[in-house]
């Protein structure tokens, strides 16, 4: 009597009237789909299973000197032991960097909001890091490059292309106080003037009169390319309660 293999669909014959029930041509077919319905149950367990597995052959085929790649900063390094075959990244401290960078992109709007409140909690650290930052030969240069920018598209903005001291001055006697907070300008610090366009010279605004005013640090700093809109809805400008108030 001929039946056909639960497996391989082919046809074979009943090695013994006592098992009627026979599903499969041989014990390979059997143990075969055996082993994949335990696979599909037990995902996790083989998948230790298969890293053992490779552990052991790793460390039977590891050779002194073997060399990788970090998965974070791209550079070669050494693996440090025949017990670590699955090493990815070069140091620990490359591990804890794309551990946070996988954290962070789960997580992001989570990651953003303690930021943000991380860094209204330690303003002396931040001030003090972005001071380090400034001083280092990266972020002069990086300084350097965006002012050259900034310098770049003030020549090709249309209007005023050089403020000269008249300019300055009518600006000054236009705007007494700034122009966003009414803060009360001061010779140096938060309150000191600074001349800003309202619409941003990154958003294609022109350094004509009617887009210059005179703002102090502080707000010119926290408004830095945005636009008013956008600017009045940050937190800055709710505390001052910027944006409810009527503007020069």
């Amino acid at each position: 009597m001929g039946r056909l293999c639960k497996r391989c669909n082919k046809e074979f014959e009943l090695k013994s009237k006592f098992h009627p029930k026979q599903k499969y041509c041989t014990d390979k077919c059997r143990g075969l789909d055996s082993s994949e319905r335990w696979n599909a149950k037990n995902p996790e367990k083989r998948k230790q299973i298969v890293y053992n597995q490779n552990r052991k052959r790793y460390k039977n085929e590891w050779v002194p000197g073997t060399k990788k790649n970090c998965l974070h900063c791209n550079e070669e390094f050494e693996v440090r032991s025949k017990f670590k075959p699955d090493q990815k990244y070069c140091t620990d401290k490359c591990n804890n960097r794309a551990k946070s960078k996988r954290h962070y992109h789960k997580n992001v709007e989570k990651s953003r909001e303690y930021a943000a409140n991380w860094r209204s909690n330690n303003t002396e650290k931040v001030l003090a890091a972005k001071d380090k930052y400034y001083h280092s030969d990266k972020g002069k240069a990086n300084y350097t490059r965006k002012n050259i920018k900034r310098r770049s598209k003030l020549k090709e903005s249309i209007g005023v292309a050089n403020l000269t001291a008249d300019i300055i001055a009518e600006l000054h006697k236009k705007y007494p106080v700034c122009a966003y907070c009414n803060r009360e300008f001061t010779t140096s610090g938060k309150g000191k003037r600074n001349i800003d366009h309202v619409l941003p010279l990154a958003k294609g605004g022109p350094s004509t009169m009617d887009n210059l005013v005179v703002a102090c640090a502080e707000c010119n700093k926290h408004k830095q390319d945005k636009l008013l809109y956008f600017w009045y809805q940050t937190d800055y400008c709710k505390k001052k309660n910027i944006g409810t108030k009527k503007k020069h």
